[in-house]
């Protein structure tokens, strides 16, 4: 086995300009031996220590790396995670605390309401319905700087009916379009001015929001996939 851990500063930090990337952690006590604890890791089980990047993503990559050398005729990668981000991407998964046995990821996906009524899915609708929801332990949320209401299940009404990659994408963007209608100037949390429509809100929520596939991989220009995809906007 091989696990990871991360030190320092990541890219999500730079490109947060809205709220600030988990920035409601701020305030909460750092544990003392956190640090040592991550050097124990690395020296006696396996660890990787990863920087600029999240242990998330760095788990994520080889996750995917695991699923696609299975995909022709290699081991399989099982990725043990906690984290709801691993529900992104391709691969095999298992969350000690919620799973019998690995899963398989892989493809569009799926979004469900579950027996706890909460919004449950997998696959790049799960991706998606992080992007048009956010993530409050994260500190992003879609409507950070809109004057509507919107959760959960507000989110999940918004995506749940798609079928492919471009209806997908379209239910972004009229997401989007219902929370910031008109472009407006807004202080940022480095208390900078930012104008703001609803593509610049969508594009760094989305940013944040997904998982690195491969460790060159840059932030995505949602612009050019909303272009490629033929969205109308």
């Amino acid at each position: 086995y091989v696990c990871y851990t991360g030190k320092g500063k990541t890219f999500r930090e730079d490109i947060a300009t809205l709220w600030k990337y988990k920035g409601n952690r701020d305030d909460m006590l750092r544990p003392l031996l956190l640090d040592k604890m991550k050097d124990y890791v690395v020296k006696r089980h396996n660890g990787i220590l990863v920087k600029d990047i999240e242990a998330d993503d760095a788990y994520s990559i080889a996750v995917i790396e695991g699923y696609n050398n299975w995909k022709q005729g290699g081991e399989k990668v099982i990725g043990i995670a906690e984290d709801k981000d691993s529900k992104q991407t391709n691969g095999w998964h298992f969350n000690p605390n919620k799973d019998d046995a690995p899963r398989l990821v892989e493809g569009f996906g799926k979004l469900v309401i579950n027996s706890k009524d909460e919004v449950d899915g997998s696959g790049r609708m799960w991706l998606a319905f992080q992007t048009m929801n956010g993530d409050t332990s994260d500190n992003y949320k879609a409507n950070c700087f809109s004057d509507i209401k919107w959760g959960d299940k507000a989110a999940y009404n918004q995506l749940k009916d798609t079928t492919n990659d471009k209806e997908l994408f379209q239910a972004l963007v009229d997401g989007y379009k219902k929370l910031y209608p008109e472009n407006k100037t807004v202080i940022g949390w480095a208390g900078k001015e930012i104008e703001i429509d609803w593509l610049y809100v969508l594009t760094e929520c989305f940013n944040l929001a997904k998982m690195m596939r491969t460790y060159d991989e840059k932030p995505t220009v949602v612009k050019d996939v909303l272009d490629k995809l033929k969205i109308e906007y």
